[in-house]
């Protein structure tokens, strides 16, 4: 009986210590720190082949809060495999706070990214933000 629980418990163990785990901060505190803030459409998702974490996506951009993209562009994303990777779906908008290496778009991991039908919440708080920064800036150069 012994055996049994035991390895039970080494794979909930091994499991466990794989999960994503992150401590979030307020949405207003990813805007500063991140390359690009933006919305876009999933257009092809692509599975690297022997790499079931591993994807890429090509993706078209909806609106821009952040970053020197243009409406409609697409734009390609990659994985680095981790359990913390987002998993897009085409079709599906996005809400992404990213950044470029090599060519290629990544997803900050724990960040608010995350589909943009459960982040209207967080793009209220993102537009606020902008608008107050922005705001105050020209106060500044008055």
């Amino acid at each position: 009986m012994r055996l049994p629980l035991l390895v039970i418990f080494s794979f909930w163990v091994v499991n466990s210590v794989f999960a994503c785990d992150c401590i979030m901060y307020p949405v207003q505190s990813y805007i500063d720190t991140s390359e690009y803030i933006i919305l876009a459409k999933t257009e092809r998702v692509t599975q690297e082949k022997g790499m079931p974490n591993m994807h890429h996506a090509s993706m078209s951009v909806t609106r821009i809060f952040k970053g020197g993209l243009k409406k409609g562009e697409i734009v390609d994303f990659g994985s680095d495999g981790s359990d913390c990777s987002l998993r897009f779906e085409e079709n599906k908008e996005y809400l992404l706070f990213c950044f470029k290496m090599n060519g290629k778009f990544y997803v900050y991991p724990c960040s608010y990214s995350d589909e943009s039908k459960v982040s209207q919440k967080n793009i209220r708080k993102i537009e606020k933000y902008i608008f107050e920064t922005s705001r105050r800036h020209k106060q500044k150069r008055q």
